[in-house]
């Protein structure tokens, strides 16, 4: 099963909804999907962005040991989600933004599938190996959270043959997809995969 979790960044122009997917709105996130005309099939929060209490919710105290986006991670892996996105991510506070990013190598400890959907593109955590699909032309980048190898890679301009990606370094941004469909798998640390639109 696939579930969205709706956060209360910047509202998204173009996404489509799945009407699969199960849908959790976290605090004012609520407001961009009643605006898109979609229900959400569960709320939670602490409700002081939205400013009430909407009916049939999870409330949960503001001061609380964790964001209302990993509280809706943390019911996503209830459900046994087979792939998480998170909408409405960005924008914004940036400490927040940072925290979503976060929330991915979370999910993936909690053996999820997921990735943040942005205006800009698509960003996932990867410290094994993902394989995706884009356009022949989109802008792919990764950036390394630790000093990171890549043992390989398919579907980019320049490839990685057992490259070492370094944080604070840029080797790894702007590259270019080659085909529409690209594979990375990383030897050793961790990096997030940026799709840009």
């Amino acid at each position: 099963m696939k579930v969205i979790i709706c956060l209360n960044g910047e509202k998204l122009n173009n996404y489509t909804f799945d009407e699969n997917s199960y849908v959790i709105a976290c605090d004012a996130g609520l407001n961009y999907l009643t605006e898109r005309g979609v229900k959400a099939d569960f709320v939670l929060g602490d409700f002081d962005s939205l400013g009430y209490v909407p009916e049939n919710s999870q409330v949960f105290p503001t001061d609380k040991d964790y964001t209302d986006g990993e509280l809706g991670l943390i019911k996503a892996h209830e459900l046994k989600a087979d792939l998480v996105e998170f909408i409405c991510a960005g924008g914004k506070r940036d400490d927040q933004f940072f925290a979503n990013v976060g929330l991915l190598e979370r999910a993936k400890k909690l053996g999820l599938n997921a990735k943040i959907v942005t205006n800009a593109g698509q960003i996932y955590f990867v410290n094994d190996q993902i394989s995706v699909d884009v356009k022949t032309g989109q802008i792919i980048s990764l950036y390394p959270l630790e000093t990171s190898i890549i043992d390989s890679s398919v579907g980019l301009k320049y490839q990685y043959k057992y490259t070492t990606l370094k944080r604070g370094e840029t080797l790894g941004i702007s590259n270019v997809a080659t085909q529409n469909r690209v594979d990375i798998k990383v030897k050793s640390g961790a990096v997030l995969l940026f799709i840009n639109n």
